[in-house]
């Protein structure tokens, strides 16, 4: 990927929010947008000459259904025409492996798979059976079918048997943390060196090393690049310790063209308490997840 180092006209300066999706956008039990404000706030950063990046492990066809169908649906209810919004917003889904962005000449989302990020076909069998093998993991996970490149399990929203009790990230994550341990030992034992087990705030992720949200950090200056666009501000939302790397990657690529990029990057972190340090600002929202990304959007007005 390129991207210019060249003097930017001012018209050309954006600004650019970059958006984990579970947490930060949709409920992390319910795993939908329980506070439809995040929608039109969204909308209000578009119309201030912003752009937005998607950066989830979600699958792409998840991110389109749960993020950016309701956020077109309500640039239709408010007069906003779609493709206003379409041309400013992109996803870059499964950590930087999967990416759809607008295209203008089709009419229609581009959907482009990394094939050098796809794991070995028969680790999602071994996961499978893994995941059958231990009653703890049946009652709090489930397998993710639809991701294309990485193998993935999530939080169920209740566990599973005769007396379900609904799941919290809390509860969630020393279940999720074991089996990160057992599926480290399984991939070193078949001999699969270049794999990554990431454990976020509802899911495990086997992964390709070199994908992550760094990767799709990466992606997301890319493609401002290719729409003759830089950005002057980057605020990166997250809720995990793996989020942290998207402010961490912007503002490495910001400090390329400002002297103050620390003061041009901010992360807002709005999961469990994390002690974050990298040379940008940070915003902290302790556990409120989405009401925290409200709460900053708020404050961009």
């Amino acid at each position: 990927m390129r991207l210019d180092t060249g003097p930017a006209d001012e018209q050309d300066l954006v600004d650019l929010a970059i958006f984990d999706i579970d947490g930060p956008v949709t409920d992390p039990s319910s795993r939908r947008i329980e506070d439809a404000e995040i929608l039109d706030l969204t909308l209000d950063f578009i119309a201030r000459r912003g752009y937005v990046a998607y950066n989830t492990g979600r699958a792409s066809v998840i991110a389109h259904r749960r993020v950016v169908s309701p956020l077109l649906e309500r640039a239709e209810e408010r007069g906003i025409k779609g493709d206003i919004v379409r041309r400013r917003v992109s996803v870059f889904a499964e950590k930087g492996a999967v990416t759809s962005v607008w295209d203008d000449g089709p009419g229609r989302w581009s959907h482009r798979i990394d094939p050098a990020t796809v794991v070995p076909a028969d680790l999602g069998g071994e996961v499978v059976n893994l995941l059958r093998s231990d009653p703890e993991f049946q009652a709090y996970i489930f397998f993710d079918g639809d991701k294309e490149t990485m193998v993935s399990v999530e939080m169920r929203h209740e566990t599973a048997g005769p007396t379900p009790v609904p799941l919290s990230p809390d509860t969630f994550k020393p279940v999720a943390e074991r089996f990160a341990g057992e599926v480290r030992q399984l991939a070193a034992d078949r001999g699969y060196r270049d794999l990554e087990v990431d454990c976020t705030t509802i899911a495990v992720d086997i992964q390709r090393r070199g994908i992550g949200k760094d990767l799709g950090t990466r992606l997301a200056f890319a493609w401002l690049d290719t729409l003759g666009k830089r950005p002057e501000r980057v605020h990166c939302f997250g809720d995990s310790k793996s989020d942290v790397a998207m402010a961490v990657e912007a503002r490495s690529i910001m400090g390329r063209w400002f002297a103050d990029a620390d003061e041009r990057v901010v992360y807002i972190h709005v999961g469990e308490d994390l002690l974050i340090d990298g040379g940008f600002a940070v915003r902290s929202f302790p556990g409120t997840y989405g009401r925290g990304t409200v709460a900053y959007l708020r404050s961009l007005s």
